[in-house]
């Protein structure tokens, strides 16, 4: 009571499955997973699972497919249904030639070129620019700043030791003149 179809998909199924070896032949109505069907071509089907179970390449990360990507549209021209192109094509562009009334202006896409990377926006390069800028000058403000303070506490060192020195001397003559007197 089984349906032809369905006889057909299960044939279809097991050849998906496992390879059929030449000695086998499968009836609609047989049993297509008997012993003399795994039996007669174990090392053939042994090689395919090992085939089948190999590790692959590894996927390319997400920057690498962006750039692959990339290369692969800067490489293929414009097609005539592509926007910009009927644009060109509207004021006076062929294909092959160069840009303007002449045709000699430039021919091929402009390249790109981002100093910061192609994540870096418009204008971002003269905003580190600036914020290095700014940067350079707090660290120089605070050496100066440092330098100063330096500076003068070395100064009021130095004060400090000639104070002590003179107070010395003056306690020495106190000193001497108290002996001498008595």
């Amino acid at each position: 009571p089984t349906s032809k179809r369905f006889l057909k998909k299960k044939e279809e199924a097991a050849a998906t499955l496992l390879p059929v070896p030449s000695s086998v032949e499968i009836e609609n109505d047989g049993d297509y997973l008997s012993a003399a069907f795994t039996e007669d071509d174990r090392s053939a089907s042994t090689t395919n699972m090992r085939k089948r179970s190999r590790p692959q390449s590894p996927p390319m990360s997400k920057k690498q497919l962006e750039t692959a990507q990339r290369e692969k549209g800067l490489e293929t021209a414009l097609g005539e249904d592509n926007v910009g192109y009927k644009m060109l094509a509207k004021m006076g562009f062929k294909a092959g030639g160069g840009l303007g009334r002449e045709e000699t202006g430039i021919a091929a896409p402009i390249a790109i070129s981002a100093p910061g990377g192609l994540r870096g926006g418009l204008g971002r390069a003269e905003a580190a620019q600036e914020r290095d800028a700014k940067r350079r000058e707090v660290v120089r403000l605070e050496e100066t700043e440092m330098r100063s303070t330096w500076e003068s506490f070395n100064r009021e060192r130095a004060h400090g030791r000639r104070v002590l020195g003179v107070a010395v001397k003056a306690a020495k003559a106190l000193q001497f003149l108290d002996e001498r007197e008595g």
